[in-house]
């Protein structure tokens, strides 16, 4: 109930006036009185101050990295209070301070409580958790410019710019950032090129001036450009190349070598006469091919069951082959030929059924004659048509076993292991050992560090082996499942290739070259 006195009209301030207006009739007199206290100040005009119930902040626990600033914003209750001084203090000021507007400083590794307290003793309080950038793990060991590198760790800032990547001593270009995640592109590192200048180092992290280092490194890997060097030459299988950079083809399907110049002018060097035969199932003319010693090439003639030499003014002539009792012998389905470069000899691979084998040659003096002896029996190293081989400065033997699709290291007195793949599986799979996984793998080359390069006819792909037996994609596209053929130039990673046979490395530049089969084409890769 209300009391008269508090129900009648207050005569000052607009708001008396108004209400007095309101009233019908109203006297002249009453009406100069009301101008008059219109004019008067009274407590309904003054503004006054809303005191404050509660406060709450906007986190209620927050992780930050050390060096990583962090700013608290309060709300009030009532939303219209004016009385909004707030106390900010830290529990715990060696790990973070709070200045008078919420604003925190990460000092170290801890946990402190921040809270925000009025004067009236309504508070609320934020619970803080300063840490070190970490890393965890990250999802390329070796990876090329261009390719994007994921860093799981904990510490890290959601704002990229709070954030640098070091790879090996380079700056990387941050794309996206998580406290728990990083997202990288490796940059181009010009410390490292050719297919030797891997530059291995570590992966770096810095937070808030604070920098972490993960446990393991990363390798970058020089990015590969491919090109094509030739017009077309009808379905090139074996290659090889001369003191002045010269190439020389072999074309089974035309029965003839042809010699292509540094700039990629190709003409006949040995005709069709040299090597055609009668047709015998897959028997095709001349396909393995290496440079002896003498400065002579010898051909492996899988049609004719013989090795042929040719000179550089292109002299033919057949290599006679003896066996160890001085018997003349058939060398069948001559398919790959590789050269120890410490001796001379040669090694040759047959694919007749029943003798999927590699022979020994020993030349005799004027290269003209030569004595065999068989090096690897088949069925003692699971042999199904082997092709090129490659041998290393110690004398280690590898072989491309296409039909098993696995690629075998064979130690000079003859024992034969699995470098990397899977016996008689055929598919794609980088990895190391028996994860990894071939289709086809025809030709091979080792480098001064004992690094293996093999084309793969299958899968259209150059692959890359380690010594170990680690196994990545050097050149081709295996962006798509079943992996597409083709004839695209360009990085290695987006070129493809058509049954890559032949392949080649100049020792001198570290350049490769490849006999594309069925793009008849020698195409070049180039490391930048």
């Amino acid at each position: 109930m209300h009391s008269r006195e508090e129900n009648r009209p207050r005569f000052c301030g607009k708001k008396a006036f108004a209400a007095l207006m309101n009233r019908q009739p109203i006297s002249l007199s009453l009406f100069l009185a009301l101008i008059f206290f219109a004019g008067c100040e009274c407590d309904d005009d003054k503004v006054h101050p809303v005191s404050t119930v509660g406060i709450s902040l906007d986190k209620k626990e927050w992780t930050l990295s050390v060096g990583i600033p962090g700013s608290l914003v309060a709300s009030f209750e009532p939303a219209d209070a004016t009385q909004q001084e707030v106390l900010w203090k830290s529990s715990n000021p060696a790990v973070a301070t709070v200045d008078d507007n919420g604003q925190i400083s990460t000092l170290q590794a801890g946990s402190a409580t921040i809270s925000a307290t009025l004067k009236n003793g309504g508070y609320d309080v934020c619970f803080l958790e300063v840490t070190d950038p970490s890393i965890v793990d990250f999802n390329l060991k070796e990876a090329a410019h261009g390719a994007e590198l994921h860093i799981q760790g904990k510490g890290f800032s959601a704002k990229e710019l709070e954030n640098s990547v070091t790879l090996n001593g380079v700056p990387a270009k941050l794309v996206f950032s998580t406290r728990e995640m990083l997202k990288v592109e490796v940059q181009k590192d010009a410390r490292c090129t050719g297919p030797e200048r891997q530059c291995t180092g570590p992966v770096e992290v810095s937070v808030g001036g604070k920098t972490v280092a993960a446990g393991t490194p990363f390798t970058y890997l020089p990015t590969v450009i491919v090109s094509t060097l030739t017009t077309q030459i009808a379905h090139l299988s074996g290659i090889v190349m001369d003191e002045e950079g010269n190439f020389y083809v072999t074309a089974p399907l035309l029965h003839t070598v042809y010699k292509v110049s540094p700039q990629g002018a190709s003409t006949l060097f040995v005709g069709r006469a040299e090597f055609e035969g009668p047709p015998d199932g897959n028997r095709r003319g001349p396909h393995g091919i290496a440079m002896g010693r003498d400065g002579n090439f010898y051909v492996a003639d899988t049609i004719n069951d013989r090795i042929r030499i040719f000179t550089k003014e292109g002299r033919v002539s057949t290599l006679q082959v003896q066996d160890s009792d001085g018997n003349d012998m058939v060398l069948q389905q001559p398919r790959g030929i590789a050269v120890d470069p410490r001796t001379g000899d040669l090694y040759v691979t047959t694919n007749e059924p029943g003798d999927n084998s590699i022979y020994k040659l020993t030349l005799e003096p004027g290269g003209q004659r030569a004595s065999a002896s068989l090096f690897v029996r088949g069925s003692d190293a699971s042999f199904l048509e082997p092709r090129g081989m490659a041998m290393d400065k110690n004398g280690n033997l590898y072989v491309a076993n296409y039909a098993r699709s696995i690629i075998q290291k064979i130690s000079q007195d003859g024992r034969a292991v699995t470098l990397a793949g899977r016996l008689g599986v055929h598919g794609f799979q980088d990895g190391t050992g028996s994860e990894a996984m071939f289709d086809g793998p025809s030709d091979i080359v080792v480098d001064a560090d004992g690094n293996l390069y093999v084309t793969e006819f299958g899968n259209h792909l150059i692959r890359k082996l380690t010594p170990e037996g680690k196994v990545s994609t050097l050149a081709g596209d295996t962006t798509q499942a079943p992996i597409v053929r083709g004839s695209e130039d360009g990085p290695g990673s987006k070129a493809q290739f058509n049954n890559p046979q032949g392949l080649i490395i100049d020792a001198r530049t570290g350049i490769f070259y490849v006999a594309d089969y069925s793009n008849q084409r020698i195409r070049k890769i180039v490391f930048e």
